[in-house]
């Protein structure tokens, strides 16, 4: 691995002179083309459209929450050697170099505390984690988190399809209301090793836009003005957790006192995108209320599983909005 890591160090130098746009903003790799995706995203083997963010995998039935960024530099037996790179400043939040504990295989998650809004970035399936990192250290945008690679506990990943699975995303629940969800899934006996750092507690939002024009001043702004799939209306009498970390989703500075619920926001694939506090018990069903939904995002929203739709052709709360309010809410 002192070779791979010779190589990487090569290779960090020459990207950091070459494609650094700014102080904010970098690449997550040596790959400085996201906007020609013919060579940034990677091909699945079903089409270049697999490699990209949404419902691209299986004829447009499974969601993919991340993009796949092709490799640029090769070894002699193909495997790829490129750096991977921390997209701007952060804290490591967690780290897992245990290839057979993930889909992910060894991943590497930075959170980006320096925007309005703390959004997170997921490297994954590399072949090696940086060494000197640990669990909590600061780091510069575009310093070497790890090398590209192809490792995955679920799937053999051809070396010629070799890539870095990048997100750009939120984290959902807190460690209790996550860890009783995961528990209520999939039963106390079931470890699950990576706590709140496990990637079924996150939501994702298409990276490449971000990485072909550069990240926004106001995140939040960004996040918020996602398009809107689907609102529903929810009961909660304390500023959920989710709110307490994220507070620039919810409108106005709200205390406690008197509340009741929100109306949120959402878009297709279940970002909870937008708060709205509402303080009259009569606006507060116990149960989770879906009030509106675009014509527009049915079909994704419903192929998502962020909606879902009767015999009788009506609309209600999908699993996965449901699973998104157990994680944040505890209910």
């Amino acid at each position: 691995m002192g070779i791979i890591y010779r190589y990487a160090q090569i290779f960090s130098l020459l990207f950091l002179s070459a494609t650094c746009s700014g102080a904010d903003f970098f690449l997550p790799t040596p790959n400085s083309s996201p906007r020609i995706t013919s060579s940034y995203l990677q091909t699945t083997g079903e089409g270049l459209a697999n490699g990209g963010f949404g419902m691209v995998r299986e004829n447009g039935t499974r969601y993919h929450g991340g993009i796949d960024i092709q490799p640029v530099h090769l070894a002699d037996d193909g495997a790829p050697l490129d750096s991977v790179f921390s997209i701007g400043d952060g804290i490591v939040a967690y780290i897992n170099d245990e290839e057979d504990l993930s889909n992910y295989g060894k991943y590497i998650i930075i959170v980006h505390d320096g925007f309005n809004l703390a959004i997170h970035s997921l490297y994954a399936h590399l072949c090696a984690i940086n060494g000197a990192l640990r669990i909590g250290d600061r780091v510069a945008g575009g310093q070497l988190l790890g090398i590209m690679g192809k490792t995955a506990n679920n799937c053999d990943i051809p070396p010629e399809r070799a890539h870095l699975h990048f997100e750009i995303g939120l984290r959902l629940g807190g460690e209790t209301n996550f860890q009783r969800w995961y528990d209520n899934r999939y039963g106390a006996d079931d470890p699950n090793p990576h706590g709140i750092w496990n990637g079924l507690n996150a939501i994702s939002f298409d990276p490449l836009p971000l990485l072909q024009n550069g990240f926004p001043p106001d995140m939040a702004k960004y996040v918020r003005e996602l398009t809107t799939a689907f609102v529903t209306r929810i009961y909660a009498c304390k500023i959920p957790e989710f709110l307490r970390r994220f507070p620039a989703l919810q409108d106005g500075n709200v205390g406690e006192e008197n509340l009741c619920g929100y109306d949120v926001e959402w878009t297709w694939n279940g970002i909870p995108k937008s708060w709205r506090p509402h303080f009259s018990k009569n606006h507060s069903p116990r149960n989770p209320v879906l009030i509106y939904w675009d014509s527009r995002h049915r079909s994704e929203a419903i192929s998502h599983g962020s909606l879902m739709q009767n015999d009788k052709n009506e609309i209600f709360l999908g699993p996965r909005t449901l699973d998104t309010l157990e994680k944040i809410l505890g209910n």
